[in-house]
């Protein structure tokens, strides 16, 4: 268990994790500002200090997962950073306790408990696929903002998705629209058995016919991690299924391909890999990468011709560390999250002040690192709306190239396969 105390904090003159104050400004290209504001006197609130509110970062940063989310935590403390440059959040300085929950339920429940009961967090940013901590962190009603893996970002009124609400009712059809544009017709679903990756294949085999595809397979008991995916592979060669989605974690994704080129499952045209975004880990499996259509976990891909991108990417370069990992991206958007939170909850930030505030917005898109506005105001469900559309990639002669715009598609309700257009 690893666990980083304050990690990312910044005092002006100082240098932390290798960037002073004045050089985060540049890092991320912001103009400096006058005298930030001076914190006035609250009310004792966990978390909250007369110059700093602590937040945890909660992660799978070791283990079998360790991949997939690789960046999370550094993009969430550089935009922690970028605003703690600006002179913090109505005066308060953000830091970061950080914890390894090692994609492990266990681990993720004791750390929660520490990080409440010991540290003092005001609130979490997560990435994780493990979902023990969310019972505790609903009875204290404490924020969360987090990437959307699981069903506690639909269900807890204190739990914002990055990307949107998770429903288990509602699904978009954008993933199964896009294999079906590459020539997709009949799809196999598979997955690592975890909870997380479980419930995402489920709600895409449950979209497949209402999108006009067939459902060939589903295997959602696969390992996590790198392994040998020849049963898999011949599986799929075996099965009527030319086009399939993975729901994997990044070397996973690659067992598979190599695998399914290796046993020759000729009949599989069209394969998506979720999360493939990284160009770097496209171009060393650039041949069994050849034609795959990668998602990221529902940002625009960091290879898109999209400002929002070039500047998170420039920033993350500058301040060395990799922007394109699957959930870098998330991990900035879900900072961001968090300080307008806190900025909705005044100058005296509650937790209760925090959820509340945040629940009235309904046109948020991250300045365009998402592909739609998202809202977490009442809408398709009470706690917003789940994401209609996702920005995809494809790898071309071992080059990751975004496609040109998002692909949209309704909600579908996966019990009746009713399209939904509007909310």
């Amino acid at each position: 268990m690893s666990i980083s105390s304050k990690r990312g904090r910044v005092t002006a003159g100082l240098i932390v994790g290798g960037l002073s104050a004045s050089m985060l400004v540049a890092a991320v290209g912001m103009p400096a500002t006058a005298a930030p504001a001076k914190p006035v006197a609250c009310a004792p609130t966990p978390g909250v200090e007369n110059g700093t509110i602590k937040v945890g970062i909660m992660s799978g940063l070791t283990g079998v997962y360790a991949p997939t989310f690789a960046g999370f935590d550094k993009a969430v403390r550089l935009r922690f950073d970028q605003e703690n440059a600006k002179g913090g959040v109505n005066g308060r300085k953000l830091v970061t306790e950080t914890y390894d929950d090692m994609s492990s339920g266990a681990i993720q429940t004791n750390l929660t408990n520490k990080g409440l009961d010991q540290d003092n967090v005001f609130g979490f940013t997560v990435a994780s696929l493990v979902d023990t901590m969310y019972p505790l962190l609903v009875s204290r009603n404490v924020p969360v903002t987090g990437l959307r893996s699981n069903l506690a970002y639909g269900i807890y009124r204190n739990v914002f998705g990055a990307t949107g609400v998770w429903n288990n009712d509602y699904e978009s059809g954008a993933t199964i629209q896009r294999m079906k544009d590459a020539g997709a017709t009949n799809i196999a679903v598979l997955s690592h058995a975890s909870a997380g990756g479980i419930a995402s294949a489920n709600a895409q085999w449950a979209v497949v016919p209402s999108m006009g595809a067939t459902q060939a397979l589903k295997l959602t008991d696969l390992p996590v991690g790198a392994y040998d995916a020849t049963s898999t592979a011949l599986r799929l060669k075996n099965s009527t299924a030319n086009g399939v989605f993975e729901q994997v974690s990044v070397d996973g994704g690659i067992s598979i391909a190599n695998a399914i080129r290796q046993q020759d499952a000729s009949n599989i045209k069209v394969q998506l890999i979720n999360p493939l975004a990284d160009p770097t880990v496209a171009a060393k499996n650039a041949a069994a990468f050849e034609g795959v259509i990668g998602a990221t976990y529902g940002a625009v891909p960091p290879t898109a011709n999209v400002r929002a991108m070039k500047t998170f990417n420039n920033a993350m370069l500058r301040a060395g560390f990799n922007p394109y990992g699957a959930t870098a991206p998330v991990g900035w958007i879900v900072a961001d999250e968090f300080i307008m939170g806190l900025k909705k909850a005044g100058k005296c930030p509650t937790r209760d002040a925090f959820v509340n505030g945040l629940r009235t917005v309904d046109h948020y898109n991250a300045g365009g690192m998402l592909p739609e506005y998202i809202t977490y105001a009442p809408g398709l469900t009470p706690l917003g709306n789940p994401p209609k559309c996702l920005w995809f990639s494809v790898v071309k002669s071992g080059q990751l190239v975004a496609d040109k715009a998002a692909t949209c598609a309704p909600w579908i309700n996966k019990a009746t396969g009713q399209a939904i257009n509007k909310a």
